[in-house]
């Protein structure tokens, strides 16, 4: 009887051990494989960076998961998944201190006219050896390879072919732009086609509820990319109604090709379908309200989003929303934030949102140094209106506004409830002498620098800061006010605006 009980346990345990190692195995996916030595010589780093994806656009973040890579660049590793299926970029960190487009984090595979982030839908249990090229080529292979080549394919096919793109800017030069909206119109839709050929081929070896979200993903990138260049085109149109309405008829066209039969918790699934909606209802808003295309319709655009859409797709859209235009429309976001938590049901997204708020809208605690290295952080100035100013050498438009800067800070000269802090990226020998030119700095700012940090620095990284100049406005209490005040160098109405939202903080 002894013996049979024990048996018995054993088996339990046995049991519970194979339970345990089966789930782990269903709960995440398996990659490995081999990166060209090119990425870590480039980027002076042997650490692949494995981000599961929320939404695409290039300031969103993400989990990670730290790779590390042999000698010969081999790498092994379980990523665990939250869903039962997640995307995933690859990315490297540019320990060079190199700023691109998008910040230090580096794609190791960016297709032809790609405007948001390559990230890869795996499904729980996929075992994938992936081979990364230096050309930012990827081969897969093993359990589940089959979707992640398809979407390999579909997102290199390109959306404006470097021939056509040539064209379109000998017709924006000539300026004509209803031709060159034409053209990018039959671009779109050629790769469109070619796309939708793409995953017909995979029937019947990609399960079909993969290949509709992956068909979801193909087609809103192609739209997105007309969107941006209707974008960058509006404000030199004539003609406006009529530009606007060819747009509006060809982008309804492709809308329709994918809603029938698609659900909107599947179009809340896709990384990308998100950004395109957001951009896609601030354009539409700025047509009926005949707004500049620069214009904020931030407020709008959430009433909009909460009153037609619901369910998921509606949470995530209000996140992305916050997450695409924060930087640039800072002081509406913070007012209606509380609104936005309230409203959004799904936990992740609501729990991202809190995380992004506090990011964004708290004061961090800044440690910048002066010439004689001396330490200046964000508590020594308590009781204090700050106005941080961000720049580096050799920066064009951190002249601008410097010079825009100048009376501002004249103006203010002799207050003790506001003082100016310029704060440069450069090492500190080329600080010095940029400082000493007097074109990046005025008399009566307080000029710092980050001790080497660069673009390293913690400030710098906590809020994402990838160009210059770059302004920020701390309140006498230490929260932050803006991260993108009204640009005084732009003109002279931003320059009052600047200076009637100092005078309330001042007088607060």
């Amino acid at each position: 009887m002894i013996r049979s009980l024990r048996s018995l346990k054993l088996g339990l345990i046995i049991t519970f051990l194979c339970i345990s190692i089966f789930a782990k195995g269903q709960i995440s996916v398996h990659i490995y494989g081999l990166v060209d030595s090119t990425f870590s010589m480039r980027f002076k780093n042997r650490t692949l960076l494995v981000r599961e994806k929320w939404t695409t656009n290039f300031g969103s973040g993400g989990r990670v998961v730290d790779v590390k890579l042999s000698d010969k660049g081999e790498f092994q590793s379980e990523v665990e998944l939250t869903d039962s299926t997640a995307y995933l970029s690859f990315e490297f960190e540019d320990e060079n201190l190199v700023l691109n487009e998008n910040g230090k984090i580096v794609n190791v595979s960016v297709p032809t006219n790609m405007p948001l982030v390559h990230a890869f839908l795996f499904q729980k249990g996929d075992s994938i050896r992936m081979d990364i090229r230096k050309n930012g080529m990827i081969l897969f292979s093993g359990r589940g390879s089959e979707k992640l080549t398809c979407q390999w394919e579909v997102h290199n096919t390109p959306i404006i072919p470097e021939s056509i793109n040539s064209r379109l800017s000998g017709l924006y030069n000539e300026r004509k732009f209803d031709a060159f909206q034409k053209l990018t119109i039959q671009s779109v839709e050629t790769s469109l086609e070619l796309r939708r050929a793409i995953l017909k081929s995979y029937k019947g070896r990609i399960a079909e509820s993969l290949l509709k979200q992956l068909w979801i993903d193909a087609v809103s990138v192609p739209e997105y990319v007309l969107l941006q260049s209707n974008y960058n085109m509006h404000r030199s149109v004539k003609n406006k109604s009529v530009f606007d309405d060819t747009f509006l008829k060809a982008e309804e066209k492709w809308f329709k090709a994918y809603v029938d039969n698609v659900t909107s918790d599947e179009f809340a699934h896709s990384a990308y379908y998100a950004e395109l909606i957001v951009l896609r209802e601030s354009y539409r808003l700025k047509i009926a309200e005949n707004l500049d295309t620069g214009s904020s319709v931030f407020q709008d655009l959430y009433q909009k989003i909460v009153k037609d859409y619901s369910g998921d797709l509606r949470d995530k859209l209000i996140f992305t929303l916050f997450e695409t235009m924060i930087d640039r429309s800072s002081t509406e976001a913070q007012f209606i934030f509380k609104d936005a938590l309230v409203i959004i049901m799904a936990t992740r997204y609501r729990n991202l949102l809190q995380e992004l708020g506090s990011r964004k809208f708290s004061a961090f605690p800044f440690e910048f140094y002066d010439a004689m290295d001396k330490a200046h952080r964000l508590k020594d100035y308590k009781g204090k209106v700050l106005v941080l100013d961000f720049w580096f050498t050799g920066c064009l438009a951190c002249t601008y506004l410097n010079k825009a800067m100048h009376p501002i800070v004249q103006r203010y000269k002799g207050n003790n409830d506001v003082l100016f802090l310029t704060i440069s990226t450069d090492p500190k020998a080329n600080w010095l002498r940029s400082v000493a030119s007097g074109i990046y700095t005025s008399p009566g700012t307080i000029d710092l620098h980050t001790n080497g940090l660069g673009y390293n620095h913690p400030f710098i990284k906590n809020y994402g800061i990838r160009s210059a100049p770059r302004q920020f406005i701390i309140g006498k209490d230490g929260k932050l006010v803006t991260i993108s005040p009204p640009s005084p160098y732009l003109s002279d109405h931003n320059s009052k605006r600047f200076q009637e939202l100092l005078d309330r903080l001042i007088n607060k």
